[in-house]
């Protein structure tokens, strides 16, 4: 990785706001620049109709939970546009092990974790590695690496989530 952008590793941060059009230009530019990585994706300043407390409603971006389709959605939808040029770092809505294992199939290379450890502490590394562990000893991969982007095409057929 480090030959390519120099000495220090540059990630671009992208928001779930992004159109396709605005997502398909980014991914241009990150591989023609060849960045060492996208990390996939920041806060959003949408707000679903779902939310129910009025301090979701307030301004500013919006992370944790209800961040998490739309964000593994622009995930699937940036790893099949990367084609494998540099790896993605999924973020955004993980509270659990299955959350974290849908962020894998969608295309993540390594996950990041933040609102889901201030509501779930600690812990949440553990259920995450042994959700993890269990699909390889299920069969499900022979590596963690091989369940990468399964999901991803059959994730960006389906209707936009809202």
């Amino acid at each position: 990785m480090r030959e390519r952008a120099g000495p220090t590793p540059l990630l671009l941060k992208i928001a779930p706001d992004l159109s396709l059009a605005e997502l398909d230009d980014m991914v241009g530019v990150a591989r023609a620049r060849r960045i060492d990585g996208m990390i996939v994706t920041n806060t959003t300043i949408a707000r679903p109709p779902s939310l129910r407390e009025p301090a979701a409603r307030e301004a500013g971006g919006l992370s944790g939970r209800p961040l998490f389709t739309v964000a593994t959605r622009m995930l699937a939808e940036t790893y099949v546009r990367v084609e494998g040029a540099f790896p993605l770092i999924g973020v955004g809505g993980i509270d659990s092990g299955a959350a974290a294992m849908a962020k894998f199939k969608a295309g993540a290379d390594v996950v990041q974790l933040y609102s889901g450890l201030v509501f779930h502490g600690l812990g949440l590394v553990d259920e995450i590695k042994s959700t993890l562990l269990a699909a390889l000893a299920r069969g499900e991969a022979a590596k963690l690496s091989d369940l990468v982007g399964t999901d991803a095409a059959a994730m960006t057929a389906e209707p936009w989530p809202t």
